[in-house]
């Protein structure tokens, strides 16, 4: 027979493999070592595996100690990348995501925090623009909810990087402050910085927030060329909204 669709392929195989572990000690059992070495050891770097890695993980952390979770992990962490793409971070960072309470797995948020960090940070040739970005929207993903992750983004944004990395950043926890209002802040404080990201995002979303519009006198009352000029192309861009002609009568001010 076939399944109609993948999903159920891999829900039951994630199934099979957690049973398996249950009965560890029995002859079709699997220990945990196994379970490290023989199943996300050998498939961590296949994409079609992903799904039941991660469905396995959140399985496993539902119902054993968290010490089996952080074990398999920590292992990911720990291994060499053989393609030089760092799939098993990508795939521990995705794992972390399923686990339940992750409150608890305070040493392991960190140390996946600090390992994808340092990603951004990489000089490696093949660490092109697509995967910086994807890293930084990895950390945006996973911890979301976790203020953790939010110091590390604002980390990212403010320390010297390439551009598209602080971009990227800001982006996410532009997002983010959609979300968790507390988050607003990294945002202001970027705008304030003349992180043109932050501005836009506050025009566009938090128009109403009474932080903004001080901001972005603030940033015109500067008088600097590019923020100007950047101004000026928001002013156009939400013309047709009360803040879009505020920006152009304070820009018509420093004219």
């Amino acid at each position: 027979f076939a399944f109609v669709h993948r999903t159920f392929l891999e829900y039951f195989c994630a199934c099979e493999f957690y049973e398996r572990f249950k009965n560890r000690g029995f002859p079709d059992g699997i220990t945990l070592e196994e379970l490290k070495t023989k199943v996300f050891g050998e498939h961590y770097s296949d994409p079609v595996w992903k799904e039941v890695l991660c469905l396995l993980m959140g399985m496993l952390s539902a119902e054993f100690p968290k010490e089996v979770a952080e074990e398999l992990i920590n292992y990911l962490i720990d291994m060499e990348e053989k393609d030089k793409g760092f799939a098993h971070l990508f795939l521990a960072a995705d794992c972390y995501g399923e686990l339940r309470n992750q409150s608890i797995y305070v040493e392991l948020s960190q140390r996946l925090l600090d390992s994808l960090q340092s990603l951004t940070k990489s000089s490696y040739r093949y660490a092109d623009t697509d995967f910086k970005e994807k890293t930084v929207a990895k950390i945006g993903a996973i911890w979301q909810d976790h203020r953790t992750g939010w110091s590390v983004l604002q980390s990212i944004a403010t320390e010297r990087n390439v551009w598209y990395v602080q971009d990227q950043a800001v982006i996410q926890l532009s997002r983010i402050a959609k979300i968790h209002s507390e988050a607003l802040v990294y945002l202001q404080e970027f705008a304030r910085q003349g992180k043109s990201e932050a501005i836009e995002a506050l025009a566009t979303h938090w128009r109403d927030n009474p932080q903004t519009l001080p901001i972005i006198q603030q940033l015109a009352n500067k008088g600097e060329g590019e923020i100007i000029g950047f101004l000026t192309a928001l002013a156009r861009i939400t013309i047709d909204s009360e803040i879009g002609a505020i920006i152009e009568t304070i820009l018509a001010r420093k004219d």
